[in-house]
């Protein structure tokens, strides 16, 4: 029947940590059955995918995050804003919002000669997968 079929078992999928199975390195990351030399961050970013996949969170990415949003531009990676960190702060002057998992940057700005390494830096020492 079509109510069976939306039933929320039918819609769950098996946890990922039940259904893979990684070896673990020295520091307890998760080691890529597809690269068993993969880097040091590699393998973090592998074990945070996992970690997240078992829970309620989600992982997102987003472009040009910290160059210009809804209401900023910034030209020099000074001010620490990006939409998301806009609408996930306790308040409007708050800088302790969120911030994507992945940023990604158009290559097209940098062939142009736009110097992105700030904006790239920035969103590297936030924790994000450039």
């Amino acid at each position: 029947s079509p109510s069976a079929a939306l039933a929320p078992s039918a819609l769950s999928s098996p946890r990922v940590k039940d259904s893979v199975t990684y070896d673990v390195d020295d520091e307890g990351l998760y080691i890529p059955s597809t690269d068993p030399s993969a880097t040091r961050s590699t393998r973090a970013l592998l074990t945070a995918m996992v970690y997240v996949s078992d829970t309620s969170g989600i992982m997102f990415g987003q472009q040009n995050a910290n160059t210009e949003g809804q209401y900023f531009r910034d030209t020099d990676a000074v001010t620490g804003r990006c939409d998301v960190t806009n609408a996930t702060s306790t308040s409007a002057t708050s800088n302790d919002g969120g911030f994507p998992a992945v940023v990604g940057f158009n290559s097209q700005d940098i062939l142009d000669g736009k110097d992105l390494s700030a904006h790239v830096m920035a969103a590297y020492k936030e924790g994000a997968t450039i």
